[in-house]
């Protein structure tokens, strides 16, 4: 049985706050752990709610007019001047921190084969959602697991059309998965300016397959995942970023 994650630990994961180690450990448990990743796309959802109803510096400029309220005229400005700036910190943590106490109870109905996305930025791995905002530049990672032992291929097409093989590498046949392992492919690779929809497909069957069928039957259906002809004993999921200039 996976141990749960603190609240608190979730919470600095998602601020950049946790050193590396950790940091990794996070990103693979969130792999293996579909509540763990629920919890982690709950925060982010709920946190730019949170930040867009509300955002810190009027949240802090009000509990200074209220504190303000209290104390005469001639001590308000030596009160409130230092006051403000460690209440809009304040104000932001509340925001990070608050979030997190409405998806503590979430949990995964079920599971099953999946593809999880990672964004590398200057403080660490960011787990992004399906449909998140991408852009040209951003260096890209690629995790899957299978529900069961299988054979998978992962691939992508961009906005051009033009697909590309993620899982193998290399190679012309499927890669033998174990059953219910998270894994990372080999290395990251960078978004080009292709514009509108980056969609990844992850292809699993109970039986070796080629890469050329995944390939295949991506070009024939124009990157449209609900227009894909695929042998009956085959699975696919896919994942999309949404590009911005």
């Amino acid at each position: 049985m996976i141990k749960r994650v603190a609240d608190v630990t979730l919470e600095r994961y998602h601020l950049n706050e946790l050193p590396p180690r950790e940091r990794a450990r996070i990103e693979l448990l969130s792999l293996n752990d579909g509540a763990t990743r629920l919890r982690i796309a709950a925060l982010r959802q709920s946190n730019a709610e949170c930040a867009a109803r509300f955002p810190a510096r009027d949240l802090a400029r009000g509990i200074v007019e209220r504190l303000a309220a209290n104390h005469p005229p001639s001590s308000r400005s030596k009160f409130i001047r230092p006051l403000l700036g460690v209440v809009v910190a304040a104000a932001v943590m509340t925001l990070a921190v608050w979030p997190s106490l409405r998806s503590s109870d979430e949990r995964e109905k079920g599971s099953a084969a999946g593809l999880s996305i990672y964004r590398d930025t200057p403080s660490g791995s960011e787990l992004l959602a399906d449909n998140a905002i991408a852009r040209s530049g951003d260096r890209i990672r690629v995790g899957y697991r299978l529900a069961e032992h299988g054979y998978a291929v992962i691939v992508s097409i961009d906005g051009r059309g033009v697909i590309s093989q993620h899982l193998p590498a290399n190679g012309s046949q499927s890669v033998e998965i174990a059953s219910d392992t998270a894994q990372l492919v080999d290395a990251s690779f960078e978004l080009d300016d292709a514009p509108d929809i980056e969609r990844f497909f992850l292809f699993s069957s109970p039986s070796p397959f080629t890469t050329d069928t995944a390939i295949g039957a991506v070009r024939k259906s124009g990157g449209r995942a609900n227009h894909l002809t695929l042998p009956s004993s085959m699975r696919v999921v896919t994942f999309s970023l949404r590009k911005e200039p």
